[in-house]
């Protein structure tokens, strides 16, 4: 019950988050001029706005920091973690990707853990983690090679592709880490 409540919490308090923070934009790979970035919410749920040109903005702006340079063109892949529950930042994403049918949209409900493998003696957590693939309800694996292998198909224009979840944080996080440890 406590577990339910904490959620719903989250979730209303997810939901009142404001626009895209310049400091979340994180530059998390790139192949040849293809890039992949992290971020939080470009969905404005006062305005029920979806800002991906501010976004794009500071993904330049991360870009140029890491000595990447950052196309002039190029199409667009999503990975959202957005779930049903946060339909502030859900309803203005869905609706900007219907109006923009040349950029992709790829949603994925990131549910992590509520346990903490701090939690577990040490023999358990080697157990788990030589276990992984079969009990990870959120897939990491699959999602990380899939993105990775988005990222690394050449076409003729460049792609930008970016992930993520409300606060650009524990979803977000989650994936980032996974990307890092298995790439």
């Amino acid at each position: 019950r406590q577990t339910i409540t904490l959620f719903v919490l989250f979730a209303l308090l997810a939901c009142s988050m404001a626009i895209v923070s310049r400091k979340k934009v994180i530059l998390v790979d790139t192949h040849g001029k293809n890039l992949i970035f992290r971020t939080n919410s470009p969905a404005d749920p006062d305005a029920r706005t979806y800002d991906l040109e501010l976004v794009f903005s500071y993904m330049r702006d991360e870009a140029a920091k890491n000595g990447v340079a950052f196309p002039e063109t190029f199409t667009v892949g999503t990975y959202t973690f957005l779930d049903p529950f946060e339909p502030e930042h859900r309803g203005p994403e869905i609706e900007y990707f219907k109006a923009h049918p040349e950029y992709t949209l790829i949603n994925k409900i990131i549910t992590g853990d509520i346990y903490s493998p701090t939690k577990y003696a040490n023999n358990t957590v080697k157990l788990m983690a030589q276990t992984y693939h079969k009990w990870n309800n959120d897939k990491l694996d699959i999602l990380v090679n899939r993105m990775h292998d988005s990222l690394l198909a050449q076409g003729d224009i460049p792609k930008v592709i970016f992930f993520h979840c409300v606060a650009g944080e524990d979803r977000t996080g989650e994936v980032y880490g996974a990307y890092k440890m298995l790439i």
